[in-house]
């Protein structure tokens, strides 16, 4: 009905969420056959590498998703998109994937980054609260162990302390109704869920906060970055985040 009516798949403008929905692969075959109206392949990228992989109504992320997901991010690569583009994933990349896109030539200091940003935490209805989940984190070191053999990386992660007190404030913060007083709340040691989301690397939650607050000035996101720095991210990922603070 949009087509009928006028609308441009290259016009659609991304908007940061914890999740997005993961388009059909019928979808996406539609965006980028029409040579004049096509969506460009880094958008695509951003849409699909951001998506949950979870079922509608649904909390639980299925393997149905994931390897759709998969299948998406393959045809992209056929048509040319660049895989060091990826800015995160939501859900870990599978290890299928991961040999994929290094065959795309992603460079495997950015795969490994890519796999360090995963925040590896759900909510937990039961609790209220967001926790650190062990099968998710379990998963993550197998991509680290792989990448190392693969590649002989010398891996570096930032200690996991800002991600404990990342997780903390934004459990307390869960039921918190003013957006504003969420952002703007600190933690016993004056850093705020940002500075705490980049000092961890958790680029999706910094996409995501940042676009909660567009008014925040130059010199926050200074402190922001500098926090991240000091915490022993990597140059790649540091690269990354300096885009999405538009340093």
């Amino acid at each position: 009905m949009a087509l009928k009516k006028g609308a441009k798949f290259s016009s659609i403008k991304i908007i940061s969420c914890l999740e997005r929905l993961l388009p059909s692969i019928e979808a996406v075959n539609i965006m980028l056959d029409d040579n004049k109206n096509r969506l460009s392949l880094s958008s695509l990228l951003k849409i699909v590498t951001s998506a949950g992989c979870r079922g509608h109504h649904s909390s639980k992320i299925t393997k149905e998703l994931i390897l759709q997901r998969d299948e998406i991010i393959k045809m992209a690569l056929e048509k040319g998109a660049n895989p060091n583009e990826i800015m995160y994933f939501t859900v870990l990349p599978t290890k299928k994937l991961s040999k994929l896109l290094l065959s795309y030539k992603l460079n495997p200091d950015k795969y490994s980054s890519l796999i360090s940003r995963m925040a590896c935490m759900e909510y937990n209805r039961r609790t209220g609260k967001y926790e650190l989940n062990d099968k998710l984190l379990k998963r993550k070191k197998s991509l680290f162990e792989f990448a190392k053999q693969a590649y002989k990386l010398s891996i570096s992660e930032p200690s996991e302390s800002y991600a404990s007190d990342f997780v903390n404030l934004l459990s307390t913060l869960k039921s918190c109704d003013n957006p504003k007083v969420a952002l703007e709340a600190r933690d016993k040691n004056g850093r705020t869920l940002l500075m705490l989301a980049a000092a961890s690397g958790f680029m999706n939650w910094v996409d995501v906060l940042l676009v909660m607050q567009p008014d925040l000035n130059n010199e926050e996101r200074k402190k922001v970055y500098t926090l991240a720095e000091n915490a022993g991210n990597p140059k790649v990922y540091l690269d990354d985040l300096k885009k999405l603070l538009k340093l």
